[in-house]
């Protein structure tokens, strides 16, 4: 076409001016987020020492890809969820760096005087704790409390926020993610099987049965969570998670009610599985993405309730043992988990933020950028679809025009 392209400080100065726009209209929003569940609360008589409390559902992620490996981001972000409005009502950006500043120090200049977007001088890791802790102790301030707390393994948050919030902190209940501990209990199959070499192969654990051990545990928290009962369901599904290596093998005398696979052998119409010697390239590190996917979709888990091509004299007494140590660990937290709860809607809005970020790709923690994505992401989550046409029209007193509100009338539909 021929036309110039904007410069870059041009398009510096309005992400800049969006950056004021968004991060003013989410603080507004965050509030009537938080009236919400509020009033939900109390129609539902919710309360801790007569103040209205509710579950929140939180998790953090960082700006750049580090799972398992470089937690060193400059950029770090964590959400807190209402269960009940499913809307965020708490969320904080960290950033670890400032390109003024840094070029100054670089080139050893005076500092010119800018807006600094750095606000994080510690680890990358430590950014989650510190914006969660930071909600919490928000929360008194919105005459609300925060409960039960549903997340992923990560204990340094939990633990900090006991620590941290005065008064009602010691208090709040942590709640197990059905999919994250599920994912915890792969990760430490796999773990083992590359600890202990011996255990791969046809008819040992390999990479189809350690799913189908994931699965029949997803699948029994599922089950017993539909259960009126929660104290004797928690029971009964701490001892299936027990029971579970002996319902994979093929034992099926201790199975509770909703094991298909006896019923299955008496009618001759049971699903049998052909085990292979899959564990060529099996190495689940290398496809993280598997980890959510393989052993967990409801697919997989009712497939688990039939029988499977093993027997229990294809289970060794040492590989038992190892195998039971990991499936104890999983059975203690009966509890937690009878709930079948997930952080299903913060994962939601971190791969909604993903888009609004490139997936990752790019930098955007040198000035605002990292600041403003994540703002955006987070009044997409709570406005929905239209939220660009809804939030131009609250910062601008103005109505979108004509093609703008029919791109998104196109994209609702």
């Amino acid at each position: 076409m021929d036309s110039p392209s904007m410069t870059q400080k041009t398009f510096s100065t309005i992400e800049n001016e969006i950056n004021h726009w968004w991060e003013n209209m989410l603080e507004e929003d965050l509030k009537c987020a938080i009236e919400e569940e509020k009033c939900i609360a109390i129609e539902n008589n919710r309360f801790h020492e007569g103040v209205p409390s509710i579950s929140v559902i939180c998790d953090g992620g960082w700006s750049k890809r580090s799972h398992k490996h470089t937690y060193n981001a400059l950029g770090g972000v964590a959400i807190i969820i209402g269960v009940e409005t499913q809307k965020i009502l708490h969320g904080g950006v960290r950033n670890k760096f400032c390109y003024i500043c840094n070029r100054a120090k670089t080139l050893k200049l005076d500092v010119e005087e800018h807006e600094c977007f750095k606000n994080w001088d510690k680890s990358s890791q430590a950014m989650e704790a510190d914006i969660i802790d930071e909600g919490f102790l928000k929360a008194d301030k919105h005459g609300i409390r925060y409960m039960h707390l549903i997340g992923d393994g990560d204990s340094s948050v939990y633990s900090q926020i006991q620590q941290k919030v005065p008064v009602w902190g010691k208090h709040v209940k942590k709640i197990e993610c059905a999919n994250h501990t599920c994912k915890c209990l792969r990760s430490n199959l796999e773990k083992l099987v590359v600890e202990t070499p011996t255990y791969k192969g046809k008819g040992k654990l390999c990479k189809r049965t350690r799913i189908r051990i994931t699965s029949a545990v997803r699948c029994a928290i599922r089950m017993r969570s539909k259960e009126k009962d929660k104290l004797k369901a928690a029971k009964q599904l701490e001892f299936d998670i027990r029971n579970t290596l002996s319902h994979v093998y093929g034992d099926h005398t201790r199975c509770s009610e909703f094991c298909k696979a006896g019923k299955a052998i008496k009618t001759n119409a049971g699903q049998h599985i052909d085990l292979d010697n899959d564990d060529i390239d099996d190495n689940v590190f290398t496809d993280q993405a598997s980890m959510w996917s393989d052993g967990t979709s409801l697919e997989a888990q009712e497939e688990s309730r039939f029988d499977y091509d093993l027997f229990p004299s294809d289970l060794d007494s040492a590989m038992r043992q190892d195998i039971a140590l990991i499936l104890n660990n999983v059975a203690k937290k009966s509890i937690s988990l009878i709930g079948n709860f997930t952080t299903n809607l913060a994962e939601c809005w971190m791969h909604m933020r993903s888009k609004f970020d490139g997936g990752k790709m790019f930098n955007h923690c040198n000035r605002g950028s990292w600041h403003t994505r994540c703002y955006g992401a987070a009044l997409r989550f709570n406005r929905g679809p239209k939220w660009s046409t809804s939030t131009w029209q609250d910062i601008t007193n103005t109505i979108p025009g004509y093609h703008f509100d029919k791109l998104f009338l196109l994209n609702d539909n």
